[in-house]
């Protein structure tokens, strides 16, 4: 059965429990009970443990009812810490590393702020039961409908029941943040508070984001494959991204572009709007090639979009040369377009139909004396004869309808639309 929000008669309140007045607190027992659970974390989770022992311990009991986490410490009420057990302290541990790790400080845009670090206490919770982490602590957010939920995901959802339950949607929000386990760092925060909890600019988070993101790759390395799913899946992006495959291309197109400046050859785009800007000089004219797969399996609507994105490219820049043709088992039509030629691509005639031979393009490169700084390369991924020379040049697959497809050389992005 779920652990709802909603609550019977009393609502369960973590920040108002009875605790220990600060002065009656054995500091040097609870410091060692904060250091035994992250050793403890470090053996047992190793993951857990090495993001938690990045984190710098903070005493803030002058603002801070329970715990709290910024990227780079962990602050914390040692009256709160007193009443906890070493297990507990562990879950505790890994709650905030797990805010940290899904950037929940940073992802939050214009949601509702209390609603929001509802949802991600939500996820977190229940990413640590799921992976026994510690021990639960008593009255914390949790439900395990929202298992493998991002806290988008549960934001919706709880933004759609709150006030359906016999309660405004205001007290479903108040009694659900008596439950949360952390304070959480507000991005509406602009001076330091009276008191003293920390002030964070933009520039501050996006250098723990960074920080942060560092550790993630580094603690991953060191946990020998046991990684919970939602944890797996950030590194994996991280060390393996999934770049969109324009901004790929426009990288590397980039890359062939010397970065001389003249105001000789001032820039033609900011020159309509009035504006001067030094124009690019080339050391060398940049041969962009592009090749259209134009075999049996190719419809008409595929050749359009590959056009189009043709035409994108032309569109991104201040001037360009670009030598394209189609092929199947041979190749057709070879034009170059360039910003004086005034020819529209999408007056380019695509030819071809039979059979797929992309070695066909790099026996027509080499016969014909083209060496292109990039050969890109719209298709389908089904090769008759092979994926071409892996030594003459560099070469971008873009691939559309077949996502399992991946070239041995070169680079492969599949073709989505954005």
């Amino acid at each position: 059965m779920s652990n709802n929000t909603a609550v019977k008669s009393k609502a369960p309140n973590i920040h108002a429990r009875k605790l220990k007045p600060i002065d009656k607190v054995d500091i040097r027992a609870v410091e060692e009970k904060l250091i035994q659970a992250r050793v403890s974390l470090l053996i047992q989770h190793p993951f857990f443990g090495n993001m938690a022992t990045r984190l710098q311990i903070i005493r803030a009991e002058s603002w801070c009812d329970t715990a709290a986490t910024d990227g780079r410490h962990f602050y914390y009420n040692p009256s709160f810490i007193d009443s906890l057990t070493n297990k507990q302290i562990e879950f505790l541990f890994g709650h905030e590393v797990l805010h940290n790790v899904f950037e929940h400080l940073l992802r939050r845009d214009e949601r509702n702020p209390k609603l929001w670090n509802i949802s991600a206490d939500y996820c977190v919770n229940q990413t640590l039961l799921d992976n026994n982490i510690g021990r639960i602590i008593p009255d914390c957010l949790y439900d395990t409908k929202y298992k493998d939920w991002s806290a988008e995901q549960v934001y919706e959802q709880l933004n759609e029941e709150y006030g359906q339950n016999g309660k405004t949607y205001e007290e479903c929000v108040e009694e659900a943040t008596a439950r949360m386990l952390d304070d959480h760092f507000s991005n509406d925060m602009l001076d330091e508070r009276e008191d003293g909890k920390p002030y964070l600019s933009e520039s501050d988070k996006q250098k723990i984001r960074d920080e942060v993101r560092e550790g993630l790759i580094a603690s991953a390395s060191q946990a020998a494959g046991k990684l919970p799913l939602g944890v797996k899946r950030l590194v994996d992006n991280l060390t393996h991204p999934k770049m969109n495959w324009r901004d790929l291309l426009r990288q590397h197109i980039q890359s062939c572009i010397s970065s001389d400046y003249s105001y000789l050859r001032p820039n033609r785009k900011t020159l309509q709007q009035g504006i001067i800007l030094p124009g690019v000089i080339k050391g060398e004219t940049v041969s962009l090639c592009i090749a259209v797969d134009a075999s049996g399996s190719i419809s008409q609507e595929d050749v359009s979009d590959f056009l189009s994105e043709v035409n994108g490219i032309m569109s991104q820049y201040d001037d360009f040369e670009i030598r394209i043709w189609s092929f199947d088992t041979q190749v057709y039509n070879d034009k170059t377009f360039s910003l004086n030629s005034g020819d529209d691509i999408y007056s380019y005639e695509i030819k071809g139909g039979g059979g797929t031979s992309f070695n066909a393009n790099w026996d027509y490169m080499k016969n014909e004396g083209i060496e292109p700084s990039i050969f890109v390369m719209f298709t389908d991924g089904y090769t008759g004869d092979g994926w071409g020379d892996p030594d003459y040049c560099e070469t971008i697959f873009i691939v559309k309808h077949n996502k399992t497809a991946e070239a041995p050389h070169g680079i492969t992005v599949i073709y989505e639309d954005l």
